[in-house]
């Protein structure tokens, strides 16, 4: 908890709302950087899973249960807005973390973002563990259980039902258990103040 909170404060933007976007959703690394401004959903809080990059190529979500909506907090959502206002990027189909190095045709490279931001970000915090994006998604994982979040509800976030499972619990989408164990979350990482970021320039 603390080390994600350590890694925020030194973080620009785009990198700091996509670290705190790993962090507070679980989300594998495809599915991060696959997400277009279409699939968050501002009005009713939700952030639809409909692709995966994989060398920034889009492709189907890992399983049936990538594909459940997942809750969109309100800190998320705020740092969303301001990161779709900042951006040149903001269409419906444009990539949420879209590049200027590719005009906006393909987003920022994860492996770059991690290398170049996340992982001196963490040095500087002198974490000394080695930072990686699925440490985002185990943070999460950790952060559910020590909140008192239900297994079915760790499990459901988390995305690892069956196939049966996911049949049986899709159509629940989004519930209040859901939103109530990410916002424990938001409040365990962020600061009660939070000052203005700056931006990526490349």
């Amino acid at each position: 908890m603390e080390d994600v909170s350590a890694i925020l404060v030194r973080l620009t933007e785009p990198s700091r709302t996509i670290t705190l976007a790993a962090t507070l959703t679980g989300l594998r690394r495809g599915e991060l950087f696959g997400l277009q401004w279409q699939d968050v959903d501002f009005v009713n809080n939700v952030i639809h899973v409909r692709r995966s990059l994989v060398d920034q190529v889009a492709g189907e979500p890992k399983t049936i249960g990538s594909k459940r909506p997942l809750p969109l907090n309100d800190e998320l959502a705020k740092a969303l807005a301001l990161w779709k206002e900042q951006t040149p990027y903001a269409e419906p189909e444009d990539w949420a973390f879209a590049s200027p190095a590719s005009r906006g045709e393909q987003p920022y490279w994860a492996n770059t973002i991690m290398a170049k931001h996340i992982q001196p970000a963490a040095l500087d915090a002198e974490i000394a563990k080695t930072i990686g994006w699925h440490t985002f998604r185990r943070t999460f994982a950790t952060l559910l259980q020590s909140s008192g979040a239900t297994v079915k509800t760790t499990q459901e976030l988390m995305r690892h039902s069956t196939p049966a499972m996911t049949l049986g619990t899709y159509a629940q989408a989004v519930t209040a258990d859901k939103r109530e164990a990410q916002d424990r979350i938001a409040a365990m990482i962020l600061p009660q103040t939070v000052t203005e970021i700056g931006t990526l320039n490349a």
